[in-house]
């Protein structure tokens, strides 16, 4: 910057009455008093040094400016000229010191004002940052403002996306830095202080402001049916996980994408629960701050469940179901579902419902097999039609799913046992042909079975068998069942328990219970444990049951430990008590439901959806039937 200086030189004449000599003014006789200010553009600039030197004499001492930047030098002598010279230095960093500025025409016991003017140039450096809030990352929008010590404040800066400012021309030396305009859930710090600024230098000053979690809300509102316990969860960032059960708001939760889910649900009844599915209406929630999501499920029973099904053999269904509510007491309620393929007119029609709601039905006259989701139980196209390749001729009198999903259907005509496995089912769309990946005996062999009927697993995956022309009970232990292609093996268990057997069922004691013409006879646990013979034994069943009149087929046990049995002759369904089966007897059926409209004719099977909790569960379907039935 260049440097200029100013002069001003002001003679003023002092006449002062009332004083009888210049010894009053404090001015030697013969001498004259220079004063003055020394200042810059922007004020009067003290501690600087005078020094005045007259022509022809020496300096005089030097004097300083006050802090108001004036100055009065006294006794200069004027004898030879009254001119000279007035010089400043010792001034402030930044400022550059002038010519020596000229008085003239001074006369003894006279005073001049000589001021000077000092061009100075502010040393200035830069100050750089970050606004950083105590939960992490810069603050974006922040106002950032510098105020040097003794000066006015610097125009307010805004901060960058990373929190980031700069501030360029601050005087040099010490100051503060204070934030402003901060996100509400923060609050403003007391300024903070920079020393030591040099010219031309930049100094980093970072601040941290305290900051508290900006959350939001997340409102879930759940309904269910009564009876049914919902399982919900939410998970979120930072690996938040919440588990309900009901209707709950959830708060302080972090901004960000928040996943619900629901589980299937098993809604109990004494009779028949239902399973029940759910509908999320938003799977991925946005929860922002200071706001409240809203998301909804909804709970309802799975098509088909909380029913008992009955397979026909003759009329315009093949299969009805009827609620728990209709089961409670005896009538000719009109079935709850009915579909729409006409019964097979067979000599029996088997049923079952794997662990995902499936039905599977074949007649004794066909070696089809077809599926109905749980979507299709009123359609007349099933969802798959599986036909059995077996060479040696088919008619499945019973069928019974292992633990693993594998179907075993049982073969009157040719004496065996058929499986088609988990993977044969899940691949089946459409009309297919599957060959049985394992055929277990046959007429042809050695076996003792010859006419297979009944089927159902015990809890420890071991195959029993009722025979209709030999009125015997078989067991196949599950090691034999892990074979393929054919295989011959002899039953480790046969017994002959005095009814011809017709179907199979186990109670959640462990107990197998066998239907055949008007009775239900039990076979305890402690009797199946004990071994039997690979011959048949003649054995007494621990209870025998009799309904006069019946003509028993299928059973099935309800949730509440009550058998239930179809009577094909009277067209009927009846429920046999746990109190009932406790002992032998002849009863009358606790429930009796008959044909409305011959929704039930020549009934022969009858299969619970859900399979009842406290007894052997039929599988869930592998990832195969899983996700091609939803």
């Amino acid at each position: 910057m260049s440097t200029h200086v100013r002069y001003y030189i002001v003679a003023i004449a002092l006449g002062v009455a009332g004083c009888s000599s210049t010894s009053d003014l404090g001015v030697t006789p013969g001498t004259g008093t220079l004063y003055g200010t020394v200042s810059n553009a922007s004020g009067a600039l003290g501690g600087v040094t005078v020094v005045v030197t007259p022509v022809g004499s020496s300096a005089l001492p030097a004097v300083t400016t006050t802090n108001a930047g004036t100055y009065r030098v006294a006794g200069i002598d004027v004898s030879q000229s009254g001119s000279g010279a007035v010089a400043v230095g010792s001034l402030p960093s930044g400022c550059t010191v002038p010519a020596a500025a000229s008085y003239n025409g001074l006369r003894a016991n006279d005073s001049i004002n000589v001021s000077v003017s000092v061009t100075c140039t502010t040393p200035v450096g830069t100050i750089i940052g970050t606004i950083t809030s105590s939960l992490g990352g810069g603050i974006a929008g922040a106002k950032v403002t510098i105020t040097p010590s003794g000066a006015n404040a610097l125009a307010a800066v805004t901060t960058g996306s990373n929190g980031a400012y700069s501030v360029s021309s601050v005087p040099a030396g010490q100051g503060t830095v204070s934030v402003s305009s901060l996100p509400g859930t923060c609050t403003a710090p007391s300024a903070k202080s920079y020393t030591g600024l040099a010219s031309g230098k930049t100094d980093t000053v970072n601040v941290t402001v305290t900051c508290t979690p900006a959350t939001g809300s997340l409102s879930v509102v759940v309904s269910a049916p009564a009876g049914a316990t919902p399982s919900v969860t939410v998970t979120g960032p930072n690996g938040y996980t919440k588990s309900l059960s009901a209707t709950q708001s959830l708060s302080g939760l972090v901004p960000g994408s928040y996943t619900v889910s629901a589980a299937t649900v098993d809604a109990s009844n004494a009779i028949v629960g239902t399973v029940d599915t759910a509908k999320v209406s938003v799977a991925s929630e946005n929860v922002t701050a200071g706001a409240t999501a809203t998301d909804s499920i909804t709970y309802t029973a799975r098509v088909g469940t909380g029913a008992l099904w009955v397979a026909n053999t003759q009329g315009s269904s093949a299969f009805v179901d009827y609620t728990a509510s209709q089961l409670s007491s005896s009538g000719s309620p009109t079935p709850n579902m009915s579909s729409s393929t006409a019964a097979p007119g067979a000599a029996s029609n088997a049923m079952a419902f794997d662990g995902h709601g499936n039905l599977w039905m074949i007649a004794a006259s066909s070696n089809q097999i077809m599926e109905y989701s749980a979507g299709q139980l009123t359609s007349s196209t099933p969802a798959a039609t599986i036909t059995i390749n077996d060479a040696n001729g088919v008619q499945i009198n019973g069928i019974a799913f292992d633990a693993q999903g594998n179907l075993w259907l049982a073969n009157y005509y040719w004496c065996d046992i058929d499986e088609l496995s988990a993977s044969q089912l899940a691949s089946a769309n459409g009309s297919v042909t599957r060959t049985p990946v394992m055929i277990l005996n046959g007429c042809g062999s050695s076996a003792t079975v010859t006419g297979p009927n009944g089927l159902a697993f015990d809890a420890n995956g071991n195959l029993w068998v009722a025979d209709i022309d030999s009125s015997d009970v078989y067991e196949y232990p599950a090691n034999v069942l892990t074979g393929t292609g054919a295989v011959t093996s002899e039953p480790v268990f046969q017994t002959r328990p005095g009814i011809p057997a017709q179907y199979l069922a186990f109670d959640g004691g462990g107990n197998l219970w066998i239907s055949g013409s008007n009775q239900v006879v039990r076979l305890s646990s402690a009797q199946l444990a004990s071994g039997g013979s690979s011959s048949p034994a003649n054995a007494t069943p621990s209870v025998s049951v009799t309904v006069t009149g019946a003509s028993f087929e299928g059973v099935a046990f309800d949730d509440s430990g009550d058998l239930w049995a179809v009577d094909n002759t009277n067209s009927a369904v009846v429920e046999l008590s746990a109190t009932q089966l406790a002992s032998s007897a002849t009863v009358t059926p606790t429930t009796r439901v008959g044909a409305t409209n011959g929704s039930l004719s020549a009934p022969w099977s009858l299969a619970f959806n859900p399979h009842p909790t406290s007894l052997p569960q039929p599988p869930a379907p592998g990832p195969g039937l899983s996700r091609r039935r939803k």
